[in-house]
């Protein structure tokens, strides 16, 4: 006798407005209700374990099978879509003021992460900064090094050089004295 059909209404009259079809499928699929109909009967109740629910569509049944109930009426989709349509005025209505409440708490978190971002970005400069000095210190040395490593290779060419024109004196100086030590 339960059925899980949602009653076939549509609001063509508002074309923004999504028909009782869509937002019953969607009221469903987010709440612990659902809405159970039948020939004689239209009722949204719990899911399960409500024993208020079932003692209710029992009731419903029982009158519908008794004749007491008749068939739905022609209009009862554009009636729902209307009684819907309040509803949800209802329902935005009382969540404004909740939301409202919370959005200096969304204010304070986002200045919050301003503040946290704009302390990165301070610290992102100031570590690009140290980094600069660090690189220009490290060309610097490296400048030296490079001048150093010149004057040693300038220094062994010298040396080079030098030696080529001492060592044959150097000999001579060394062949004079072992003559003159002969001599004595």
């Amino acid at each position: 006798m339960e059925h899980d059909d949602v009653p076939s209404g549509t609001s063509p009259s508002l074309p923004a407005t999504r028909s009782v079809t869509d937002l019953l499928w969607a009221h469903r699929a987010t709440s612990e209700w659902k809405i159970v109909s039948s020939t004689h009967l239209l009722a949204q109740c719990h899911y399960t374990g409500c024993p208020l629910c079932a003692d209710y569509i029992v009731h419903l049944a029982w009158g519908g099978n008794a004749g007491e109930l008749s068939s739905r009426p022609p209009g009862l989709g554009n009636a729902l879509d209307k009684a819907w349509l309040e509803e949800m005025v209802c329902i935005c209505e009382a969540a404004w003021e909740p939301l409202q409440a919370e959005l200096p708490k969304a204010h304070q978190i986002i200045d919050r992460q301003h503040d946290d971002l704009t302390a990165a970005k301070s610290d992102y400069n100031r570590l690009g900064d140290k980094l600069d000095e660090e690189v220009a210190y490290w060309r610097h040395i490296e400048d030296k090094v490079t001048c150093a490593e010149e004057e040693i290779t300038c220094n062994k060419g010298r040396l080079c050089e030098l030696g080529e024109t001492t060592i044959p004196n150097l000999r001579l100086v060394q062949h004079r004295a072992m003559v003159v030590v002969r001599e004595h």
